[in-house]
């Protein structure tokens, strides 16, 4: 896990060159500068809903779903870490 996400780190900012390459060939000059002033703005969002959803929709979820079962049928065995691990 932690090689595929090195490389996929590493290899980022050159897949995203090369996807912009290709679409800017057939953009017109407003449309290329409409891409410039919004898609900054839309990352940002993107990371503000990213880490709004890790922050309080996940443990309010997880919460809920503790509380559904009763604790003496079922042995509750997930966890937010099992899922983000990268050691496992």
């Amino acid at each position: 896990k932690v090689c595929f996400l090195s490389a996929l780190l590493v290899s980022f900012p050159f897949l995203l060159y090369q996807l912009w390459r290709f679409i800017s060939a057939g953009l017109y000059k407003n449309e290329k500068m409409a891409v410039f002033k919004y898609v900054p703005f839309s990352l940002c969002f993107s990371m503000v809903g990213i880490a709004f959803g890790y922050v309080f929709i996940i443990p309010t979820i997880l919460e809920f779903l503790y509380a559904m079962p009763n604790p003496d049928l079922v042995i509750q065995s997930y966890r937010l870490e099992s899922y983000f691990s990268l050691c496992r």
